[in-house]
C-alpha cells in the first residue's frame, strides 16, 4: 500500500511584518477576528502574539517587534545533542558506525541517565527507544550526518594501516627510487594485481516504479563461473594487456574471443593465480614493458604467497624488474589498483554483462564472453587521468609520504595497545597530582561527589555512557599465528634468499608427507595379501 501524505493546510508561517500590522489593528480598536481575516493570518497565532504584547510596558510598545517562534520543544540541550552528533561521526570514522535503531537507543539511554533534569516523552518510556521523529529532527538539525551503506573493511585491515607500517613504506619507496631515474619521475612504475570477472554480473541501481515491493534484475545465473584477471598498469596513464587465468585444465583458444589487444590466455583447474601461472605472467610483463637491467621497472605487488617463486623471482631479477611490495593488509589504501582504477573498472563489467543480456534475452553469458566483457570495460576504465588518479592517491607517483593524515588511521586506534613505559609515567603523575586537577575524572568515576561539590551536576553524555570502541585484551595462553607477510623488496638477495629457504621447507615438507602417505598404502595392501592368504 502507497500512502500520499498531502499538505492539509496551505498558510505559510506568519511574517513578522504581517503580524506587527495585525496588532496594530487590534490596538486601534478592532477585534482579533476582523483584524487576522484583514491581514490573512491565523486568529489563534494573533491572539498568542496579542497576549504577549499586552505584557510590554507602554513606554517600550511602540518599539518593539513581535517575532513568534515556531521551533519544537527539543529532547535534549543544545550542546549534549551536539555531543550525541559529534558521537556519531567518530565512530562511524572508527568503523564501527551506528544504525538508525542503534542511534535512537544511545539517545533514550542518554535521556534515561538524564532523567532528573530532562522531560522525556511517555512513548519513549513505553517502547525502550526514541521515537523516530525524533532522529528526523536531529537529521535536520545536523546536516553533516547522512545515512549511508559503508564499505565493508575486515578488523585484519582496520589493525594493519597504522602509522608505523605506512611510514615502514614510504622509508623502503624512498629507498627504492633512489636507484634508477625512472623510478623517480614515475616512468617506470608499474603496479599489478588480480581481480574476478565472473560471468554473473553484481546488481546495480535502476529504475523502477514507485510503490512495488520487489524489483527484480535478470541475472546470468544463480552462481557463475569466474576467471582470475591480471590488470597491470602505469604510473604515466598506461595499460598493459591483461592476462586471463580460466578454470579449465587446458586453454583454448576460443576463450579469447573479442579479447582486449595482446592479451595472454592461461589455464588451471581451479582458475586462480598460482606460482606457476605467474611465471607466465611475469614473462609477459617483461616482453611488454622491455625491461632489462639497462632500462629497469619497478613492479609494486601485494603480499600474496603465489607472487613469490624462485622461477619468477629469478626472472624478474635477470630481466631487471624490481619486485617491491606492500604491507600486508594495506592494499585498500596503498595499492594504486585498488584505489582508483578496480572500482570503475567493477562497475562498467558489470554494464557489459547487463547490456550483454537485454540484447540477447534467456540466453545466459558463458566462459567464452568474458574476455569481451573484459575489453569493454577497459576500454572505458583506462582512462589516462583515472590511472594517472590512482597512482598519485596514496602517494606514490609523484611521492608524498604525507598524504596521510591523523584521520586516516584512526580505524587502526581501536586496536592499538599503548607504550606499557607511558602507562607508568601517566600512572605516576596523576597519583602525584590532586584528583581535582583533572575535570573528566569526576564525570565518569565519582559521579556523586561531583554533584555534591556543584549545585548544578553536568548532563552525562555518550562517552561517559558508552566511550568509544576500545579492543579488549584477551588473558590466556596466545594461539600460535601464522607467518606474517612484511613490506620487502622481493629480488633483493636477504629477501630473495628467506623466499627460496622458506619454498625449500615447503618442498621438504611435501615431500616428506608423500613418503608417509606412500608408506602407508604399501603397508595396508600388504595387510590385505596376508588377509586374502
Amino acid at each position: 500500500m502507497v500512502r500520499n501524505y498531502v499538505r492539509k493546510t496551505e498558510r505559510k508561517p506568519t511574517t513578522p511584518r504581517k503580524l506587527n500590522a495585525a496588532l496594530k489593528l487590534v490596538q486601534n480598536g478592532w477585534s482579533i477576528r476582523k483584524a487576522a481575516k484583514e491581514k490573512e493570518i491565523c486568529r489563534e497565532t494573533l491572539r498568542v502574539a496579542y497576549e504577549k504584547f499586552k505584557k510590554i510596558p507602554e513606554v517600550e510598545a511602540e518599539n518593539i517587534t513581535i517575532n513568534l517562534s515556531y521551533q519544537t520543544r527539543n529532547i535534549f540541550p543544545k550542546d549534549l545533542e551536539e555531543e550525541i552528533a559529534q558521537y556519531c561521526m567518530e565512530v562511524a570514522r572508527m568503523g564501527y558506525g551506528l544504525s538508525v535503531r542503534q542511534a535512537r537507543e544511545l539517545a533514550f539511554e542518554i535521556a534515561d541517565r538524564n532523567r532528573e533534569k530532562l522531560k522525556i516523552p511517555p512513548s519513549w518510556d513505553t517502547a525502550n527507544i526514541a521515537g523516530i521523529e525524533w532522529f528526523h529532527g536531529f537529521q535536520k538539525r545536523h546536516p553533516n550526518i547522512s545515512i549511508r551503506v559503508p564499505e565493508a573493511c575486515s578488523i585484519a585491515r582496520a589493525m594493519a594501516f597504522n602509522e608505523t607500517n605506512v611510514n615502514i613504506f614510504f622509508n623502503k619507496l624512498s629507498e627504492v627510487r633512489q636507484r634508477h631515474a625512472s623510478f623517480m619521475d614515475g616512468s617506470r612504475v608499474y603496479n599489478l594485481d588480480e581481480t574476478n570477472t565472473s560471468t554473473v554480473q553484481n546488481v546495480r541501481k535502476i529504475l523502477s516504479p514507485k510503490g512495488v515491493r520487489q524489483v527484480h534484475q535478470i541475472k546470468g545465473a544463480e552462481r557463475g563461473e569466474s576467471v582470475t584477471t591480471c590488470v597491470i598498469i602505469g604510473a604515466y596513464g598506461t595499460l598493459l594487456p591483461p592476462v586471463h587465468i580460466f578454470p579449465r585444465k587446458k586453454f583454448n583458444n576460443d576463450f579469447l574471443i573479442n579479447c582486449y589487444p595482446g592479451s595472454v590466455g592461461l589455464a588451471n583447474a581451479k582458475g586462480y593465480m598460482t606460482k606457476e601461472v605467474f611465471v607466465t605472467v611475469m614473462d609477459h610483463f617483461i616482453k611488454c614493458t622491455q625491461s632489462s637491467k639497462q632500462n629497469p621497472t619497478l613492479l609494486l605487488l601485494d603480499n600474496v604467497d603465489s607472487h613469490f617463486s624462485t622461477e619468477s623471482l629469478d626472472l624478474a631479477k635477470e630481466n631487471g624488474v624490481v619486485v617491491f611490495t606492500f604491507p600486508p593488509h594495506c592494499t585498500h589504501k596503498l595499492q594504486p589498483l585498488d584505489v582508483g582504477f578496480f572500482g570503475p573498472f567493477k562497475t562498467y563489467y558489470d554494464q557489459a554483462v547487463s547490456t550483454y543480456l537485454s540484447n540477447n534475452p534467456a540466453t545466459p553469458p558463458t566462459i567464452y564472453r568474458v574476455a569481451g566483457f573484459v575489453r569493454d570495460a577497459l576500454g572505458r576504465a583506462a582512462l589516462p587521468q583515472t590511472i594517472i588518479k590512482s597512482f598519485e592517491a596514496p602517494g606514490i607517483v609523484p611521492f608524498n609520504r604525507n598524504i596521510f593524515t591523523e584521520a586516516d588511521f584512526i580505524m587502526a586506534q581501536v586496536t592499538l595497545k599503548p607504550n606499557p613505559t607511558e602507562n607508568t609515567e601517566k600512572q605516576t603523575d596523576t597519583a602525584e597530582e590532586p584528583s581535582d586537577t583533572n575535570p573528566h575524572s569526576s564525570l565518569q568515576d565519582e559521579p556523586e561527589s561531583a554533584a555534591n561539590n556543584n549545585d548544578v551536576s553536568p548532563l552525562i553524555g555518550p562517552l561517559q555512557i558508552r566511550g568509544l570502541p576500545k579492543a579488549k585484551e584477551v588473558a590466556g595462553k596466545e594461539r600460535k599465528q601464522r607467518r606474517k607477510g612484511k613490506c620487502m623488496i622481493a629480488t633483493d638477495t636477504p629477501e630473495k634468499e628467506e623466499i627460496d629457504k622458506r619454498q625449500e621447507e615447503t618442498r621438504q615438507k611435501k615431500k616428506s608427507a608423500e613418503e608417509r602417505k606412500n608408506k602407508r598404502e604399501k603397508k595396508n595392501s600388504d595387510n590385505r595379501k596376508k588377509q586374502k592368504k
